[in-house]
């Protein structure tokens, strides 16, 4: 007389194993921000276009201390006397602009209760061809 088969279902093994198969798998969640960006010396490249109305139009790339980029923005738009907030998404702060009346006006810039201008912290080109760009520095 034959044996009848004793071992377990294949269902039945799934769903004893599966938990504990899901525990040991790699979790795919990201990396705290913290981690994600080098702190330190960051930098940020804006261009600044020249423009005849009312508004001050920039594109802006943030860099982190080691040179991967953090985020940035293109055709942001500042009201003259005014200001706006710049989303980094890199990092654990926003930039903030400030600009004058003018074209030639130093921008200002805020991040994380660090206040400096363009003259202070930038190299600022002459307007060449309808533009000018800027390479800045800043604690992060």
């Amino acid at each position: 007389m034959a044996q009848p088969n004793t071992y377990p279902s294949t269902a039945a093994l799934l769903a004893v194993l599966m938990p504990a198969l899901s525990l040991a798998a790699p979790q795919n969640s990201p990396a705290p921000l913290a981690k994600r960006y080098q702190g330190g010396w960051c930098g940020m490249d804006v261009t600044q276009y020249f423009s005849d109305t009312n508004d001050l139009t920039f594109d802006f790339r943030v860099y982190d201390a080691i040179r991967n980029e953090a985020g940035g923005g293109n055709s942001i738009s500042v009201p003259v006397y005014g200001s706006q907030s710049l989303p980094i998404e890199g990092l654990p702060d926003s930039m903030e602009i400030t600009v004058g009346y003018t074209n030639d006006d130093p921008l200002q810039f805020s991040y994380n209760g660090d206040t400096f201008t363009a003259d202070q912290r930038c190299g600022v080109g002459k307007y060449d061809g309808g533009n000018r760009d800027m390479d800045c520095g800043f604690t992060c």
